[in-house]
């Protein structure tokens, strides 16, 4: 038996029936049959322990991506299903006060293929590192944006539309964007 790890399902069984800012320790450590003690020797708080979900859950997501493989798009895609198939658990951290955890975690998904991107758009460009820094931040943070409206929307199934303009952007403006900062 791992306590933290059964705290964590115990939470995410919850997120499918309550908020965040409704669920109590005792609700959590009822439901997985340890005392409140065993609790509190792992986490300060309940929102503590969504934060070590979202950790924990960061790096899931970016060995889910790296094990797809395929190319940027798919992996965009990927994202897309893993976010998808953790509903309750993106919903419920995006209405809680916790909206700052999950972007964190979703730049660990998203963060790091877009920087793929912007490093294969940026071959052949005399493009120093903090110039591909810069624009994979705007751009990862752009994604970002559009995947938070899509949440707000209650993470419908037709993100595929605005998906399919993100990566048509991405394809056809890097090159440009990354000669533009870099002075060139």
């Amino acid at each position: 038996m791992n306590a933290k790890h059964d705290l964590a399902e115990a939470l995410c069984q919850l997120l499918e029936t309550k908020t965040l800012e409704k669920i109590t320790v005792k609700d959590i450590v009822a439901r997985c049959g340890v005392n409140r003690q065993t609790f509190y020797y792992h986490f300060h708080d309940v929102y503590d322990l969504m934060r070590w979900i979202f950790e924990r859950e960061a790096a899931n997501l970016a060995q889910t991506v790296r094990e797809a493989g395929g190319d940027w798009r798919q992996e965009l895609h990927t994202i897309t299903d893993v976010l998808r198939s953790k509903r309750h658990l993106v919903m419920n951290a995006y209405r809680s006060v916790n909206r700052r955890d999950l972007e964190r975690y979703l730049m660990q998904g998203y963060g790091p293929v877009i920087r793929r991107i912007v490093d294969q758009a940026a071959v052949g460009l005399d493009v120093g590192q903090e110039d591909l820094e810069f624009v994979s931040r705007f751009y990862a943070r752009g994604l970002l944006s559009g995947v938070f409206d899509w949440i707000e929307s209650g993470m419908p199934e037709n993100i595929g539309d605005d998906l399919r303009r993100c990566i048509l952007l991405l394809d056809g403006s890097l090159p440009t964007a990354l000669l533009s900062v870099s002075g060139k």
